[in-house]
């Protein structure tokens, strides 16, 4: 008796068609900060837990259904929220350079390198829609409904269509490139060693230049009109969004590479030696800080019991306002990505590669 084998055969899982809440720029919305209403398992218990291979090139985006990774191992991967499932993994050029978007139908990815090129998936299946050479990029890529931007090592930023790739402009600035195009809404940020530029998204143009307060690696956060920036150079400083004035500077005496967040009217931040800052947007002459005796690169998550703060380490630790902190999971390698809850779900990127959840 002969079997039918397609038949048997389990139907390939796909994506969305789309997805409306997907997350076009670092950690999902302007204040880098996307836990901060939500509340931290007590007893996480092991929901599941997926490999992507290698460490993750910067936070995954995520939408309802799906979430995408970029590794260093030259690859995009698609799960599925509800199980870890991968929905897809396509390989790119090159290690990956930042964290992928996710817009509407379609997943955006870099990579770096004198090959780095910029790549539109298709969110359902995967498919390649179109990818465009530029030249090394330096994160993160940006993304509105028509455009994507990108800056290069060399100083070149572009505005490729969203549809096919093409180029729509471009604009070369001085210097190195330290930080690619970010949306403070209504321009872009991007930093080179000594400066940084507001511009234009429709053409480029130069709508403000500063010397940069310190070097900016990470993206900024901003709300109303105060935009947030942190440097490995040691200091907190706030800018104002529409010109980069300078509003106020906080000197931390050590290196911050993370993201900063903002919650609560209130700026968060974590130096490399675990120092985890406060800074209320209202007296920014009042700061606080406390150190959590642990070594972090990774941005924190406030949440709504408290600021969640991975570790090279490899834990999670919750650090409540009081100065108490607790230990909430461990994992295998250092934490280098910011924790992150979605519907009462702690997501967190070990050191291996690996996505795990708990509930």
């Amino acid at each position: 008796m002969s079997v039918n084998a397609t038949a048997c055969a389990p139907k390939p899982i796909e994506g969305p068609e789309r997805e409306s809440t997907g997350w076009s720029v670092p950690l999902g919305s302007s204040t880098r900060a996307p836990s901060a209403d939500q509340r931290v398992p007590t007893e996480p218990s092991l929901r599941w837990r997926a490999n992507v291979r290698r460490g993750a090139a910067g936070p995954p985006a995520l939408g309802e259904a799906v979430l995408a990774v970029t590794t260093l191992d030259r690859a995009v991967t698609l799960l599925e929220w509800a199980t870890g499932e991968t929905v897809w993994r396509r390989n790119l050029s090159a290690p990956a350079s930042g964290p992928p978007l996710i817009l509407g139908d379609r997943v955006y990815a870099a990579s770096t390198g004198r090959q780095g090129r910029v790549y539109a998936f298709g969110l359902r299946r995967g498919n390649r829609r179109w990818d465009a050479r530029v030249g090394s990029v330096v994160p993160p890529i940006a993304a509105s409904p028509g455009l994507v931007f990108v800056g290069t090592e060399r100083g070149l930023v572009q505005a490729l269509e969203g549809d096919r790739g093409q180029q729509r402009w471009r604009r070369q600035l001085p210097g190195v490139l330290r930080l690619g195009p970010v949306d403070v809404g209504g321009a872009l940020l991007v930093a080179t060693d000594d400066s940084l530029y507001l511009l234009a998204p429709t053409d480029g143009t130069i709508v403000a230049r500063v010397p940069a307060p310190g070097t900016v690696v990470a993206p900024p956060a901003w709300r109303n009109d105060t935009l947030v920036i942190v440097s490995p150079d040691g200091i907190i400083a706030g800018l104002a969004r529409n010109d980069l004035a300078t509003l106020w500077a906080v000197p931390t005496g050590d290196p911050v590479f993370g993201m900063p967040a903002i919650a609560r009217d209130t700026v968060f931040a974590v130096t490399l030696g675990g120092a985890l800052w406060r800074v209320p947007l209202a007296t920014p002459d009042q700061p606080v800080a406390f150190g959590l005796g642990v070594t972090v690169r990774a941005t924190p998550a406030p949440t709504a019991d408290g600021v969640l703060v991975g570790t090279t380490a490899g834990e999670v630790l919750l650090a409540r306002g009081e100065g108490s902190v607790e230990r909430r999971v461990r994992v295998d390698g250092p934490v280098e990505q910011p924790p992150i809850i979605k519907d009462g779900v702690l997501l967190v990127i070990d050191g291996k590669g690996r996505v795990l959840t708990w509930r």
